[in-house]
């Protein structure tokens, strides 16, 4: 997930609606695309430098848990816009 990114678990946060993707992870060679679908658990994460975003925390949607979508949603974190989430 990049430079040192760290998880800000005060507050819990889901999609609000499904989201249509296509991904390619920085350094990442494969184009990914879906849905992602409403209600999926989301994390907050700061970096070092004190930049935040959002990633999606519940892979559970991806059906293929060997797939090349799924290590690179676990190792480098799908990003989601925070205007297409909320707390909860």
């Amino acid at each position: 997930m990049g430079d040192d990114a760290t998880m800000q678990n005060h507050r819990q946060y889901r999609t609000t609606h499904a989201i249509p993707f296509e991904w390619q992870p920085v350094g990442g060679q494969m184009l990914h695309t879906g849905t992602i679908p409403a209600h999926v658990l989301c994390e907050q994460m700061r970096t070092g430098t004190g930049r935040t975003f959002f990633v999606v925390a519940d892979l559970s949607w991806i059906v293929d848990q060997s797939s090349m979508l799924y290590h690179d949603a676990f190792y480098r974190g799908i990003t989601v816009k925070d205007n297409e989430l909320e707390q909860f």
